[in-house]
């Protein structure tokens, strides 16, 4: 994560927010202690780290509703994230006309730092 990354988010989205665009204000917040990035921001690199670019099935997220940011991520911090797969129920893929199946799954994401940044469900469909 670069001070750019979150410079670059704020002006794109118009989310101004002081923990992302003032320094002072954001270090004086002890809940942020500096400049932190975005949630939106963490969470679309995590899922821009499985999303294979060449076309093929969708994928689908779902479970924002249970989206928990647990730490905040500072400029400089390297981001992982772990895909585990918690489910998988057989079904077909109307498009084509193959059998597939739907993984669920969860995606932790955390920075270099110990500790998660977020954790969020995933839903993929692929033909088998």
């Amino acid at each position: 994560m670069t001070a750019e990354d979150i410079d670059h988010f704020a002006d794109f989205t118009g989310d101004q927010f002081y923990a992302h665009t003032d320094p002072e204000a954001a270090a004086a917040n002890p809940l942020f202690g500096g400049i932190v990035a975005h949630g939106y921001l963490v969470l679309s690199l995590a899922a821009g780290l499985f999303v294979q670019p060449d076309p093929g099935p969708v994928l689908a997220n779902y479970g924002l509703e249970n989206l928990r940011f647990l730490t905040p991520v500072f400029p400089g911090d390297a981001l992982t994230v772990t895909l585990t797969c918690k489910q998988i129920t057989p079904g077909s893929t109307r498009t084509t006309g193959r059998s597939g199946g739907t993984p669920r799954s969860r995606s932790r994401t955390a920075r270099s730092r110990p500790g998660t940044t977020c954790s969020h469900s995933w839903l993929k469909t692929w033909p088998q």
